[in-house]
């Protein structure tokens, strides 16, 4: 075996990599000395171990000792002990090098030996050996520490869990299994799988507190019970983070799952296991509907429960600019800021950044106005909320049990208050809003609506009708546009200007989009073949601010093109001036690679985006589509308006 020559640096930083990549201390033995083997020149190497109580043991060799060749113990050649450095004795064969392995206490746990080689290592590589020696007691150390967590996880019972949002795979260590009293194979291991075997009564909590972290990010934190494959009931208490790529959806949770029913064995109550926020000792979700309950059944005929939820405006943003441990401290404040409010019942918080409060009024007390602007003016005055000065405001959903036919249970009441809430975010200025049954029509046909169309694309429901387009020089059809018809079970036709929008809210505009491209493509090939003449026809295809914005854009639309046979130079992407108003990262990005690999870009509806003539330099553009706003000014002569020729011009 020719020597392998490297320089200290470089030996360390490759001995280094060895111990780290190790699947155990044997493998990163066996790894370093087939690493100092080679550098050394040795003929062969032996790799021993010792654990507390027992002898010495080879665990593995190589060179001239992994065939057959005899190595020797390391007691026949440490006569006074455990030496702390490497040493150099002599062997049959050659001299050999003997490296101690040693605990940061001097514990001795291993040696590596080296057999004939041929000259004595110079001081450099001595310290270079001490190093390696360093790392694999270091390696040893940190296998032992993995060990004694082991232990204290099991003995805490104490599992760990990861979810990937783009598989819906659930991942479970061994304790979770045991938590969840389990076999592997006989669990289903995604997000559905996981909630079957959670209590119903705290199903929906557990999803509203997962929805929530969803919305926001950050840590999370849940208690709940499941029921075993042998009928066991057993607490479980989850601690979540959840990482948000930089559109703001979920790409994983992460965290622990503790079993804790045996606080419920030592005798403690629901109220206990279940009821308290960790961060702010508040109420939870659980709790606070179990608590609008209970004072809904007391309520006189001449009262009133109220619910409020209060939401923080751009929680994310200061999760992501000032980090969790300062957005915790809000929280905290918030907290303290809302116990403020004396007259109210309850206090919970409910999720990252929501807050719940429950009143119980005498029904004279009529309109909630005055309550929402007190709820409101609490979270801005004398004060602001603020963390390192940054203000963070709220908006106030409120829903009064006098607004309900029949609130049956705490869930209703935070239903129609969440629906209140909701139409704060949709207009801008409203700080509070009272429920409005209307609303919550409309958003329970918004959720039926998304519901319908979800299922069409799946389905393949969605029909495309195709406009021409004629040259006004040729008069022959230089193109065709694809647009996207949708009919509604039991509705009829489904204006694109109502289905989209929902689509791009709900996150279906992806599928959505390359079902239209996909059809439209086959239909142009279909017709190619059908008829030779048309070989120069354009396909148009309608693509969102959303589309633009998703970075498998060019990816999907070669594919589609590859699989229909079609010229890139045949396809012409149109995408709204207002699409293109916002300046999305890498949005004009794709549109001067989607030209540049032969697809035409044309800017639709211009002239309702509000942007300047300037702005057309900025953008990659084949054609300029002016909206009809602008044709209905034309004179009966057919001449264009002084706006129209500027356009042209």
């Amino acid at each position: 075996m020719g020597r392998t020559e490297l320089d200290g640096n470089a030996l360390t930083t490759q001995a280094r990599r060895v111990v780290e990549q190790a699947e155990d201390v044997d493998a990163a033995l066996l790894g370093v000395l087939e690493l100092l083997a080679a550098v050394l020149a040795a003929d062969a190497g032996l790799a021993w171990r010792v654990e507390p109580g027992e002898a010495w043991r080879v665990v593995g060799s190589c060179g001239r000792a992994s065939r057959g060749g005899s190595g020797w113990s390391p007691g026949s050649v440490r006569p006074d002990g455990f030496d702390a450095g490497p040493h150099v004795v002599d062997a049959d064969g050659g001299d050999a090098i003997v490296l101690p392995v040693a605990t940061t206490f001097g514990e001795p746990v291993a040696e590596l030996q080296l057999i004939g080689v041929p000259e004595a290592p110079s001081m450099a590589r001595c310290t270079i050996l001490s190093v390696a020696g360093a790392l694999l007691g270091l390696a040893h150390e940190r296998g032992r520490d993995r060990e004694r967590t082991e232990q204290l996880h099991r003995l805490a019972a104490l599992g760990s869990w990861e979810w990937r949002a783009d598989t819906d795979r659930l991942w479970l260590s061994e304790q979770m299994h045991r938590n969840l009293d389990v076999q592997p194979r006989a669990f289903e291991h995604s997000f559905e799988g996981y909630l079957v075997r959670v209590e119903p009564d705290d199903r929906e909590p557990l999803i509203a507190e997962v929805m929530a972290a969803c919305a926001v990010g950050g840590p999370w934190h849940a208690v709940h019970r499941v029921v075993t494959d042998g009928g066991q009931r057993r607490d479980i208490e989850l601690h979540g983070r959840t990482a948000l790529d930089a559109r703001g959806r979920v790409t994983r949770m992460w965290g622990t799952g503790q079993d804790v029913s045996r606080r419920r064995d030592l005798g403690r109550g629901p109220s206990d296991r279940l009821e308290r926020d960790e961060l702010t000792g508040l109420a939870d979700r659980g709790a606070f509907q179990r608590r609008v309950a209970e004072t809904l059944a007391r309520a006189g005929d001449d009262e009133v429960v109220v619910v409020a939820l209060v939401d923080l405006d751009g929680f994310r943003a200061v999760n992501e600019l000032v980090g969790f441990a300062r957005a915790d401290r809000l929280l905290e404040q918030v907290a303290e800021r809302l116990r403020e409010v004396h007259d109210a019942v309850s206090l919970a918080r409910l999720a990252a950044d929501e807050f719940a409060l429950l009143f119980r009024l005498p029904r004279e007390a009529g309109s909630l106005t005055s309550l929402g602007e007190r709820l409101s003016a609490r979270l801005r005055h004398p004060r602001p909320c603020a963390v390192d000065g940054l203000p963070v405001t709220g908006r106030v959903g409120l829903a009064s049990s006098a607004d309900l036919e029949e609130p049956s249970s705490g869930e209703d009441l935070l239903c129609a208050a969440s629906v209140a809430l909701k139409v704060t975010k949709r207009r801008a200025a409203a700080r509070w809003q009272v429920f409005d049954p209307r609303e919550h029509e409309r958003a329970l046909q918004r959720l039926a609506m998304e519901a319908d169309l979800r299922r069409a694309i799946e389905q393949g429901d969605i029909h495309l009708v195709y406009q021409p387009i004629v040259s006004l020089v040729s008069g022959e059809i230089s193109g065709v546009e694809a647009l996207a018809r949708w009919d509604r079970p039991g509705h009829g036709p489904v204006s694109p200007a109502t289905f989209v929008p929902i689509a791009e809210r709900s996150g279906l505009m992806a599928p959505l989009g390359e079902l239209v491209l996909e059809r439209a493509c086959r239909q142009l090939s279909a017709w190619q073949q059908a008829h030779p003449q048309l070989e120069r026809l354009r396909m148009s295809v309608n693509l969102s601010g959303v589309q633009l914005d998703d970075p498998r854009l060019l990816e999907t639309v070669e594919a589609v093109l590859a699989r229909r046979g079609l010229e890139a130079d045949r396809l012409v992407l149109e995408v709204t001036e207002t699409a293109l108003a916002t300046d999305k990262p890498g949005a004009l990005a794709r549109l001067f690679e989607l030209r540049r690999r032969g697809v035409h870009v044309a800017i639709d509806d211009f002239g309702t985006g509000y942007s300047s003539l300037s702005r057309l330099r900025e953008i990659p553009f084949d054609i300029l589509k002016i909206d009809r706003s602008f044709l209905e000014d034309i004179t009966s002569r057919h001449t264009p308006t002084p706006i129209l020729q500027a356009l042209f011009s």
